[in-house]
């Protein structure tokens, strides 16, 4: 089956089930693999491709984790909280990306989440993904991440560099450093 044909038949909304394919067999998946871990697999294999069509290494040395604060549907009431940094009611979503822009996890938690606290969570979904981060070794932060107790976590638990970068006053979103050299980092902000 051609990649587009996969795309098609999984977002067209005609057909729940879709075949994809994961070594030289066709699995059938349908809404279930959300549980079973087939959803992160075709994850892994589409971010696999897509870093070897830029003529990238499959796995990033460099990635960036941010959060968002969005308000909440009003008949969502699981995982709701308030943050009070951004006085928004609702939820947080954790994103770790690579130098590509390309998501590496998601974390979605309530809003009162610090951080923190969600940067550790989303950075174990990282580390658990083996030899598709295996070098790794930096990890880009902005201001709501710094604390040296953060720092230490992530170095000693995934012996990875953590610099914060601050954002200047008149800007909006993540800032990386004009050395940094990436010239397709994508902001989902």
């Amino acid at each position: 089956m051609p990649f587009s044909m996969f795309w098609w038949r999984v977002f067209n909304g005609e057909h729940y089930q879709a075949i994809f394919p994961l070594g030289k067999r066709y699995i059938p998946i349908s809404a279930t693999g959300a549980f079973d871990g087939t959803w992160l697999k075709i994850h892994d294999r589409l971010h696999e491709w897509a870093t070897i069509e830029q003529e990238r290494h499959r796995s990033p040395s460099e990635a960036i984790i941010d959060s968002q604060s969005v308000k909440s549907a009003a008949m969502v009431s699981q995982d709701i909280g308030f943050d009070h940094s951004k006085l928004i009611k609702g939820r947080k979503r954790f994103v770790t990306v690579d130098t590509l822009g390309l998501i590496l996890r998601v974390l979605v938690t309530a809003a009162s989440v610090g951080e923190r606290q969600g940067g550790r969570k989303v950075l174990k979904r990282v580390k658990r993904m083996g030899k598709g981060v295996s070098r790794l070794h930096t990890i880009w932060v902005d201001g709501g991440f710094d604390g040296a107790p953060f720092m230490m976590w992530v170095m000693d638990v995934c012996h990875w560099i953590v610099p914060v970068v601050l954002r200047p006053e008149h800007s909006k979103g993540f800032v990386l450093p004009k050395n940094f050299g990436l010239w397709s980092v994508r902001s989902a902000g």
